[in-house]
């Protein structure tokens, strides 16, 4: 696999100094307004990305793209009815702007407004057909309100374009449960067939796998990007990176190497069988990394990784209680709601014991939770995707 380093580095510092300089020598420039934007959000610097937008727009109140950026970084901070304001503005400088299109209706079904999202469930489904994007908002809603015949035919369509297709193919498998379909979603989220359980090597010249997660786990500690259940995510009641890669985290760029190695050696051992996952097996991709704190009651409710192909965890701490041999807070892959959705998965769950050192991978559209370890030791793990750039 060719890897492409990833947007999130080291380097956020610096590129937001360039973009702030660029924005003083051209402030009606939106190319530059945008830029920086960027720049602070991979700079893990959510808050300054949205102040930014907001005096962009304040600058430019006619430019569409610009409306757009602020519109997604409001609802990133979850002010709904702001976002929702600004998608609309957007789409009165550009009607036909397909990304204003799919904002809106996320944000009116996010906020419940049915009734307003329903007039434009026909736009959404068409576009569906044509773009990936539009999957994610439409299969969403037919879930939750149990259309799953709806749901499976959605799927099948766009699978039938892009095999292989994330969030297609979880969401097909929800369908198929739904329908009580069970041996059929069984095989669609096929939990037996690529998961991929190992124990990491120390990096060379580090004394030892205990040395290299105390050094890791100090390095997480007092990154700078932690902050508590970032909005729209999975992690509760615990602290989250917005920005992994540090200047002061050496044992952070030795694991993502040693993570890249044993994704390759992954692929390398991959079977030809006909899944949809291994046709969407990408020549090119990125890792995109991050790391997650967790306490006594800290936890990731049930999800799957949209962006990415192949999702994986690497255990750098867990508590294990007095006297047990087990360490806490194990990883529940096939996990789902069902007291959301309405049915226990016919697939069940597979445990996965946070053993430091250890690592898991699995395809990105297996959905996934953790259980709280109950125990007041930190719980640390670097997280990760390998995103197709195909």
């Amino acid at each position: 696999m060719q890897w492409h380093e990833d947007a999130n580095t080291s380097l956020g510092p610096h590129l937001v100094a360039l973009a702030r300089q660029a924005v003083a020598r051209r402030p009606t420039d939106a190319a530059g307004w945008l830029k920086l934007a960027y720049a602070l959000r991979e700079a893990g610097e959510p808050r300054e990305a949205l102040g930014c937008l907001a005096e962009a727009t304040r600058h430019l109140p006619t430019h569409a793209a610009l409306r757009l950026a602020h519109a997604r970084a409001l609802k990133d901070a979850g002010a709904l009815g702001a976002a929702l304001d600004e998608a609309e503005g957007a789409l009165e400088q550009a009607p036909d702007d397909v990304g204003a299109r799919l904002l809106r209706y996320e944000l009116l079904r996010q906020m419940r407004q049915d009734e307003a999202a329903a007039q434009f469930d026909g736009d959404i489904a068409a576009l569906a057909a044509q773009h990936k994007l539009f999957v994610v908002p439409r299969a969403h809603a037919l879930l939750r309100d149990g259309a799953a015949e709806q749901l499976l035919a959605l799927c099948d369509g766009h699978l039938a374009h892009r095999p292989g297709h994330t969030s297609a193919q979880y969401y097909r498998a929800m369908a198929l449960a739904k329908l009580g379909r069970d041996a059929q979603a069984r095989a669609a989220l096929a939990l037996d067939r690529f998961v991929d359980l190992a124990t990491l090597a120390a990096p060379p010249g580090v004394p030892g796998m205990a040395q290299f997660c105390d050094d890791l786990a100090a390095q997480i500690g007092r990154n700078p990007t932690l902050i508590p259940d970032p909005r729209g995510l999975a992690t509760r009641s615990g602290l989250q990176t917005q920005r992994l890669r540090q200047p002061d985290a050496p044992a952070v760029d030795l694991l993502l190497a040693q993570i890249k190695t044993h994704v390759d050696a992954y692929v390398a051992r991959l079977g030809g069988a006909p899944h949809g996952f291994l046709a969407a097996r990408p020549e090119r991709a990125r890792l995109h990394a991050w790391a997650v704190v967790c306490g006594a009651q800290g936890h990731q409710a049930p999800h799957h990784h949209a962006p990415g192909w192949l999702s994986g965890v690497f255990y750098v701490a867990a508590p294990r209680p007095a006297a047990q041999t087990a360490y806490g807070g194990a990883l529940m892959l096939g996990a789902v709601s069902s007291e959301k959705y309405g049915f226990a998965p016919p697939w069940g769950t597979r445990a996965v014991e946070p053993v430091p050192g250890s690592i898991v991978l699995f395809p990105s559209y297996v959905s996934h939770a953790t259980a709280p370890s109950g125990l007041d030791e930190p719980r640390i793990v670097v997280s990760f995707d390998v995103v197709p750039l195909d």
